[in-house]
């Protein structure tokens, strides 16, 4: 999964819970939870209302008087709230805002124009791919010019109107096409976020415990990877990897 398909992901989610922060699929959802609370007797009532509250009055001295600050009306304007309307505005939108919101502080629109623009340049867009061009040129050390020139020549160079990633990195041929190489090799080596790596380390603490303080790093580091790529280890075949075990000279036979 390259970047710019990551992009499409993530506002296809965004736009979602966007489209579901309405009445109408609250609704939907209320009808749900309204029969889940009635068939395993769970009360709905706002907090509010479950605890009896001395009732608000106002303040007879600030009659025709405006108010700046709150003196308890809220209080009692939220007492007179149905549990739907409660639960949908303290509740159900709170969650989507709050969701909304994380992304929108997560992927900024620096980050996603590059990741456009990342798009555009692997498949040799020499029209959208400057966010992406301009954002590592001084890094590299490339001439953006020439690095366009280089793309348009890689382009007549490739007949098919659609190409993978390793036919693309045989024509950009170091000696030929210095820029576009160097452009190619940070291009397939920005990765998608993902939480992989965090659970890497979390996998760490597992492994080495406290009963395990003197383990050597040999030792842990092949611990490490089993734990880690457990997905790969599944589909490894146990009788071979056993055969190849047993067959290295030892004292105590392992096959007969």
């Amino acid at each position: 999964m390259t970047l710019g398909k990551a992009l499409d992901i993530i506002k296809s989610v965004t736009k979602t819970l966007e489209d579901k922060r309405n009445e109408q699929s609250f609704q939907c959802l209320w009808d749900a939870l309204t029969e889940f609370s009635e068939n395993f007797e769970i009360s709905l009532d706002t907090p509010s209302n479950s605890k009896k509250k001395r009732k608000v009055f106002e303040n007879s001295l600030l009659k025709d008087s405006i108010v700046t600050s709150t003196v308890g009306t809220d209080n009692f304007e939220e007492q007179s709230k149905t549990p739907e309307a409660h639960w949908r505005s303290h509740s159900y939108y709170e969650i989507l805002d709050s969701i909304i919101q994380g992304l929108n502080i997560r992927f900024s629109s620096e980050s996603l124009s590059i990741a456009n623009a990342l798009d555009s340049f692997l498949k040799l867009n020499t029209n959208d791919s400057d966010p992406f061009i301009n954002h590592y040129q001084k890094l590299l050390k490339v001439d953006s010019d020439l690095l366009k020139a280089e793309m348009m020549v890689a382009k007549k160079c490739i007949s098919k109107e659609e190409w993978d990633f390793d036919e693309l990195i045989n024509i950009a041929n170091e000696s030929v096409l210095p820029n576009l190489r160097k452009m190619l090799k940070v291009a397939l080596i920005l990765p998608v976020t993902t939480a992989t790596c965090e659970r890497s380390f979390s996998a760490m603490r597992r492994i080495k415990t406290w009963l395990r303080s003197r383990m050597e790093q040999n030792r842990f580091d092949n611990l490490a990877i089993l734990n880690i790529e457990k997905d790969l280890l599944k589909n490894l075949n146990k009788e071979k990897i056993l055969d190849e075990f047993a067959k290295k000279p030892r004292k105590l036979k392992l096959k007969f």
